[in-house]
């Protein structure tokens, strides 16, 4: 899962490299070696300068705290993504960087993904199914270019 609150989603006293080595000792029993070398390919894939392990979140650009978040939840290679709300508060370039990584890592890393966000734009370009939630109960479902080309519900009309 990537949470949606970017900065309060790592301990601020533990290095970037840490927090993300840890699922991969703990669920995948690597060695100390192949997880600093895994982490290092999970900041590449997803943009990141593997350099970064030695850093901490706090020294992070939100784009950049937004990656390392996408690293930890595909460590373990989930397959499945949950990702809530993963450009609020981002400028609008890191926003559309963000949007064309999910899309990209979806494709070649073949997870499915539940994508919660108010983002049209995204929700448009990274899903296939849409299903509008008004007061914690599905108002509307459909394939998503449908339910945005012609919504039914007023909540969804916006």
């Amino acid at each position: 899962m990537v949470f949606q609150n970017r900065s309060e989603a790592f301990n601020p006293v533990i290095p970037l490299g840490e927090q993300l080595r840890e699922p991969l000792r703990t669920h995948l029993r690597l060695s100390a070696r192949a997880a600093r070398e895994r982490v290092a390919e999970l900041l590449t894939l997803t943009g990141l300068d593997p350099d970064w392990q030695a850093g901490y979140a706090h020294q992070l650009s939100g784009g950049m705290r937004q990656r390392a978040l996408i690293a930890m939840a595909l460590a373990c290679e989930p397959a499945l993504l949950i990702v809530d709300e993963p450009t609020t508060s981002l400028d609008p370039e890191s926003r559309e960087a963000i949007v064309q990584l999910l899309d990209s890592l979806q494709q070649q890393m073949g997870f499915a993904m539940i994508l919660i966000s108010h983002n049209l734009p995204a929700v448009r370009r990274l899903t296939r199914q849409l299903f509008t939630l008004y007061a914690g109960r599905v108002v509307e479902t459909g394939m998503t270019a449908d339910v945005l080309r012609k919504p039914q519900h007023p909540y969804t009309r916006g």
